[in-house]
């Protein structure tokens, strides 16, 4: 695997509606995200490509965001919430802030359609957190 020092994006993306429509923080956060890729070479006979091998498996918590990047927890969850919005994250798997499992996400292509009658809309889901106690009718509802 290869980690570069460079980051490699196409040209299109920064003309792109979606990434125009990007705030400071989202910006940061995405290239942070772009940072976090894995690539392996592959083929043979001077025919190599360069894959990315760890989509589905980027791991961004709010401590780091934080600590690296001076990002608040609410700035950050913002700026996963407008990149999901326009197509460039989606969630792989949900993490839970209690039990210390970080959300897993994968970069999406879907910002290329962001603007058009075909693109494919999603947000995070929202998770109900109910604290305390609950009274044995309340959670048979």
């Amino acid at each position: 695997m290869s980690l570069s020092q460079n980051i490699f994006t196409p040209r299109k993306l920064y003309f792109s509606k979606a990434y125009l429509s990007l705030n400071r923080n989202a910006i940061i956060v995405y290239g942070a995200f772009l940072c976090k890729r894995q690539f392996v070479k592959s083929g043979h006979n001077g025919q190599h490509k360069w894959l990315f091998v760890n989509n589905g498996e980027l791991v961004f918590v709010y401590s780091e965001a934080q600590n690296k990047y001076n990002i608040s927890a609410k700035q950050f969850t913002r700026a996963i919430d407008q990149l999901i919005q326009v197509g460039f994250l989606d969630i792989n798997k949900p993490g839970k802030s209690l039990g210390k499992i970080p959300t897993v996400y994968t970069l999406s292509d879907r910002w290329m359609k962001y603007g058009e009658l075909d693109f494919i809309e999603k947000r995070r889901n929202r998770r109900k957190i109910q604290e305390g106690f609950s009274s044995p009718q309340k959670m048979a509802k």
